[in-house]
C-alpha cells in the first residue's frame, strides 16, 4: 500500500513540477519574447547634399513646420565667400533656397561657423562674421522664406577692434530674435586691457532694431561655442565658463520673468587648461526633456559626457559617459520626446583612412547608452569642422564636412525607431 502511495505521490509531484516549469517558461517567453525591446539605432542613410565642392562650416536648424534648414559656406570662383542655405521638408530631399550674402573679407573658421535660425512665424535669420578692425558679427533677416534678405545689422555696439564670435540665435520675447556671443571688447580698453572675454546678450527686432546689451557672464572661455534652448522653464543658454584659476566648466544662465539668472555650473569635471579648448557644449529640448552634452579632458583624459533633465533643464541628472580617450569632442545633441537623446561627435580611429570617424550614440531615458554608430569617415584635422544635427519628427538630420577633394558638406538622415 505504501509503495503504491509513494508511486502516486511521485507521479503527481513530477506532474506539478513539469506543469510549473511549462508555466514559468510561458511567462518568460510572454514577458521577454513578446514585449518589444527598443531596436538599436539603424545606420544613417546619406541624402544628396545641396552643397558644392569647396564647401564647409555646415549648420542646421529646424523650422516651426518641421522643415530643416542647412546653412554652409562656399568659396566662389572670385575667391569670395558665400553663405548659402537649403531647406528639407519633413521626409523630403534638399531644396535649394539661395544665397544669403557674399563677401571678400569674411572670417572663415572651422569652429566659428555661420548659422540660420527660424522663428515660430517662419521668419529666418542668418549670421556670419566679417574681418576688419577685429571681427564683427553680421545678422540678416528674411521674411519671405529666404528669397530676400535685409541689410545686415551688427549686434555689438562697442566699436572696439576686437573679436566678437561664437554667436547663437534664439527666440526672444515679443517675437524678436535673441543673440548671445563671446565679446572681447575688454581687450580693446586702452585704460585697462584684459584677456577676459564676456558673454553678452541682446535682441534684434524684425525691423533690425537692437535691444540693450546685457553682460551675462564677465569671464568665460574665449573660443568655445555657445548654445541655447527654449523650454517651459524658460530660455537657457549653455557655454564654457572660465574661473580665475583656469578651470573651464560648462555653465548655464536662464531668463525668467525678464531677468537673467546668475551663472550655474552644469559640469564639475575639474578641467584645468591654460589654453582654449575650442569645444563648446550642445543643448537640446523636446518638451520638458532636455539633454546637454560637452567635451572635457581633465588630467589630459579626453571624454564626452551628457546629462538629462525631465523638468525643462532646471535640474540635470548625473553625467553619462558617451566617449572616452579617443574623442576629439565637437559634440551635437538632440533630445527625443520619450526622454532618450542622440549625441554625435568626432573620434579618432586606427582603421579610418584619415584617422577619424563621425559617430553618434543613443542615451536611454534611464541613463544607459547604446553602442555607437559610425556615420562616416572623416579627418581628425580641424578642417573636418563640427558635425551638426537637427530633428524633424522621427528624423535626425546630420551634416558634416568631407575633407577630401578640397572639402564638401555631406548630409544624412537617421530615422529613430
Amino acid at each position: 500500500m505504501f509503495d503504491g502511495l509513494r508511486l502516486q505521490i511521485g507521479y503527481w509531484t513530477n506532474t506539478i513540477v513539469a506543469t510549473m516549469r511549462k508555466s514559468l517558461l510561458f511567462t518568460f517567453l510572454f514577458v521577454f519574447g513578446c514585449s518589444s525591446a527598443p531596436e538599436p539605432l539603424p545606420q544613417p542613410r546619406e541624402i544628396t547634399s545641396p552643397a558644392s565642392p569647396s564647401s564647409g562650416q555646415p549648420n542646421l536648424a529646424t523650422g516651426p513646420d518641421g522643415s530643416v534648414y542647412l546653412s554652409w559656406l562656399e568659396t566662389l570662383d572670385t575667391g569670395e565667400s558665400a553663405l548659402k542655405i537649403a531647406r528639407r521638408a519633413p521626409g523630403g530631399e534638399w531644396t535649394a533656397v539661395g544665397t544669403v550674402a557674399t563677401g571678400a573679407n569674411w572670417f572663415v573658421n572651422y569652429a566659428d561657423f555661420p548659422s540660420v535660425f527660424a522663428l515660430a512665424d517662419g521668419t529666418l535669420a542668418a549670421h556670419w562674421s566679417v574681418e576688419g578692425d577685429g571681427i564683427a558679427i553680421n545678422i540678416s533677416i528674411s521674411k519671405d522664406g529666404g528669397s530676400t534678405w535685409s541689410a545686415p545689422v551688427v549686434p555689438h555696439r562697442d566699436g572696439t577692434p576686437t573679436e566678437h564670435s561664437m554667436l547663437t540665435m534664439m527666440p526672444a520675447p515679443g517675437g524678436s530674435i535673441g543673440a548671445v556671443w563671446l565679446d572681447g571688447r575688454k581687450a580693446g580698453d586702452p585704460t585697462a586691457p584684459s584677456d577676459e572675454v564676456q558673454l553678452i546678450y541682446t535682441t534684434i527686432g524684425l525691423d533690425g532694431t537692437l535691444g540693450p546689451e546685457e553682460v551675462l557672464d564677465a569671464r568665460i572661455c574665449e573660443c568655445c561655442q555657445t548654445a541655447a534652448i527654449q523650454t517651459a522653464a524658460g530660455l537657457t543658454i549653455a557655454y564654457r565658463d572660465r574661473s580665475e584659476t583656469e578651470i573651464r566648466e560648462i555653465a548655464l544662465v536662464r531668463l525668467n520673468d525678464g531677468k537673467w539668472s546668475a551663472p550655474q555650473a552644469l559640469s564639475s569635471d575639474g578641467w584645468e587648461i591654460y589654453a582654449c579648448p575650442i569645444n563648446g557644449p550642445s543643448i537640446s529640448a523636446a518638451g520638458s526633456n532636455v539633454v546637454a552634452a560637452w567635451f572635457a579632458a581633465p588630467n589630459d583624459k579626453a571624454q564626452i559626457n551628457a546629462a538629462l533633465s525631465t523638468d525643462g533643464g532646471l535640474k540635470f541628472g548625473a553625467p553619462i559617459l558617451i566617449a572616452g580617450g579617443n574623442s576629439l569632442g565637437r559634440v551635437s545633441a538632440i533630445a527625443l520626446d520619450n526622454g532618450d537623446a542622440i549625441i554625435s561627435w568626432i573620434e579618432t580611429a586606427e582603421d579610418a583612412p584619415d584617422g577619424a570617424q563621425v559617430r553618434l550614440r543613443r542615451i536611454k531615458a534611464d541613463g544607459t547608452a547604446e553602442e555607437p554608430v559610425v556615420v562616416s569617415l572623416t579627418s581628425s584635422s580641424s578642417s573636418s569642422g563640427f558635425p551638426r544635427m537637427a530633428r524633424s519628427g522621427s528624423d535626425i538630420v546630420i551634416a558634416w564636412t568631407d575633407t577630401e577633394l578640397g572639402g564638401m558638406v555631406r548630409t544624412a538622415v537617421l530615422t529613430v525607431p
